[in-house]
């Protein structure tokens, strides 16, 4: 995936503000005199150093209080929408506000393949992926009508 592609999974009017965070890294100190460094991978205490993965101060709001921000891609057969979204339990709420006509399986995958579908916060954070160049979070969403029978 290269950097036009990895923008595409950003929604139009925030791509902007991530090229800018990618080519004006910010290093933060926080209130307990405790260097914050931006690098790539997860969160890392050593000794008096907290290391954050690049890219998430200020704009991807990484907080150990509020989660991460992941920028999700809701895929149906004919379209797609791409939202931020900071909580997981957020997604089946979005997914509704949406596209509110029908009520849906929020599944992992694309328009073109449905992998399975979400059942535990555990499968949506393992599918969770991170861009090589911006280093954001994604999530590819397929949205499937849900069907009741009587």
């Amino acid at each position: 995936m290269d950097k036009s592609e990895e923008l595409e999974l950003v929604p139009p009017e925030l791509r902007q503000k991530v090229e800018f965070q990618h080519n004006n890294p910010i290093r933060v100190r926080s209130t307990a005199m405790v260097d914050i460094q931006q690098c790539s991978g997860n969160p890392v205490r050593k000794q008096n150093l907290i290391i954050i993965p690049y890219l998430t101060i200020p704009y991807l709001k990484y907080t150990f209080e509020t989660g991460k921000i992941v920028y999700v891609t809701f895929y149906t057969y004919l379209d797609k929408k791409m939202v931020e979204i900071e909580c997981v339990e957020q997604i089946a709420e979005k997914a509704a506000e949406l596209l509110p006509t029908v009520e849906w399986k929020v599944c992992s995958g694309t328009q073109y393949q449905t992998d399975f579908e979400f059942t535990s916060s555990h499968q949506v954070w393992n599918s969770i992926g991170t861009t090589l160049f911006y280093k954001f979070n994604y999530l590819l969403v397929s949205l499937e009508r849900r069907h009741h029978y009587c």
